[in-house]
């Protein structure tokens, strides 16, 4: 039986385009599924909700104007209960302590909510275990996760959102979710080769229209760029993705397994701290193939691990060489996507968005809330009034500081709507004068990972009766 978990993790997000194509994705045929931007699982279903108990696991602010996500677990039994919960929080503070949601932690909540299922773990095989959500794997490789009961799923939020899902596994847990969300969130599309959605602001199908224009710094006329894109690019460099070995089995030394291109070892090494959970190995070879046929060949030299090792998948990516690809993490161009390995959503086990996906993921939260949680009036004794507005724990009001420059500009103004208060600028509060029966308020954030806001989306104004 295989006893690692998996999470249904669902952002109370509206109007969100998923629709990706991912290996951690919810595919299969019982899928409510759709591509190129239209959400699935919308439809409701006349199915009562699962028992579920719900406990905190990061709260930030009120759920009226935060993201909440929420942690689902599958295959976790009432004796479980406590395993569910400690697994839901070591995710949720993987994936925001120093990294990847760290900037915009203070507007999302995370919660984690638990049902018991009846057999412990996710079924294989194509498959379902008696479970809640009934996930399950179409073999035991590796490779993605099915869902038998959608409507369970869905009546067990109740509200808007997408679904992702991810295993508890510590080391591919985080990987997973953090590379998922940014589908959900942002709305993005794939970055790694060979993914099949290229859209949304980290893609690029022409030098004539390019996303992160801001984020490069380089002219976009250059034959260098151009050349990028194109398909018939002279390349030299050989990358391989290999994902051996499969959970709690596999390989476990250097010594299982060789993988040899053209005869030669290519020098492939067992990763320790993955132990023998899945992992994805990419093996560089700085040399260009010649024309012709290349044997590319993987044994499994120790005998023991017959029929417990996997090879999930493999792929063969070339490069150009250093004065052709620029192999700098923080180097923004045309690939064409922004960066080369920086991004989550192009080498899943970086921790880091790249610069055109952070700015995505600022517009995209914000976009469904307001910088302005709420006033508060206050009556003085000579009748004036003491407004005070309680605003997203950004910039200077964040608990944590973050190492990026973000400021919050803030405007009063008179009953006219045009003079500003300048006696109050910039202040969260205003002393408003007896005879002021009306009051208004503009909020601006700034941060250095936004460079484009063309829908005001961290602007908020706003007009106050005097109560």
């Amino acid at each position: 039986m295989n006893t690692v978990k998996s999470f249904l993790v669902q952002a109370a997000i509206t109007s969100i385009a998923l629709g990706q194509f991912c290996e951690h994705q919810w595919e299969g045929e019982f899928a409510d599924h759709k591509v190129d931007g239209v959400p699935y699982l919308q439809a409701r279903q006349n199915v009562d909700p699962p028992p579920l108990e719900i406990r905190p696991l990061i709260v930030n602010g009120p759920s009226s104007n935060r993201v909440d996500l929420i942690f689902f677990g599958d295959g976790y039994t009432e004796d479980e209960k406590d395993k569910f919960f400690a697994d839901a929080l070591f995710l949720a503070n993987n994936i925001t302590d120093g990294q990847t949601f760290v900037d915009v932690l203070p507007v999302l909540n995370f919660w984690a909510g638990f049902s018991p299922s009846n057999e412990s773990g996710v079924g294989t095989g194509g498959k379902p275990l008696d479970t809640i959500y009934g996930l399950y794997r179409d073999g035991t490789e590796l490779r993605g996760v099915y869902y038998d009961k959608p409507e369970v799923a869905r009546a067990a939020w109740g509200l808007g959102g997408t679904f992702t899902v991810t295993t508890s596994s510590p080391n591919n847990g985080p990987v997973i979710i953090r590379h998922e969300l940014g589908h959900s969130i942002i709305g993005v599309g794939e970055e790694y080769d060979g993914g099949e959605v290229y859209t949304g602001v980290n893609a690029a199908k022409s030098t004539k229209s390019v996303p992160w224009t801001q984020c490069t710094g380089i002219s976009l006329d250059t034959a260098e760029y151009v050349a990028e894109l194109e398909p018939d690019f002279h390349l030299s460099r050989l990358i391989f993705h290999l994902s051996p070995p499969s959970q709690r089995s596999g390989v476990t030394a250097t010594s299982d397994f060789l993988v040899e291109i053209d005869g030669k070892d290519a020098g492939w090494e067992w990763n320790p701290a993955v132990g023998e959970d899945r992992y994805i190995y990419n093996i560089k070879i700085d040399e260009a193939l010649t024309p012709g046929e290349h044997e590319i060949k993987f044994t499994l030299l120790n005998e023991e691990r017959q029929g417990s090792a996997q090879l999930c998948n493999f792929e063969v990516i070339e490069y150009g060489d250093e004065e052709e690809f620029d192999f700098e993490p923080r180097y923004h161009g045309l690939y064409p996507t922004p960066t080369n390995n920086l991004c989550l959503m192009r080498d899943t086990y970086s921790s880091n968005f790249c610069d055109a996906c952070i700015e995505g993921l600022w517009l995209s939260l914000l976009g469904r809330l307001t910088l302005i949680d709420n006033i508060t009036q206050e009556v003085q004794l000579d009748g004036s009034t003491n407004a005070t507005l309680n605003l997203l724990p950004l910039a200077n009001l964040r608990e944590v500081p973050n190492p990026h420059q973000e400021a919050y500009t803030i405007f009063w103004y008179g009953v006219d709507g045009i003079t500003i208060l300048s006696d109050w600028t910039n202040n969260t509060s205003a002393l408003l004068g007896p005879d002021v029966t009306e009051f208004g308020v503009e909020v601006r954030f700034w941060t250095e990972q936004v460079r484009v806001d063309s829908a005001d989306v961290l602007v908020q104004k706003e007009r106050y009766s005097v109560e």
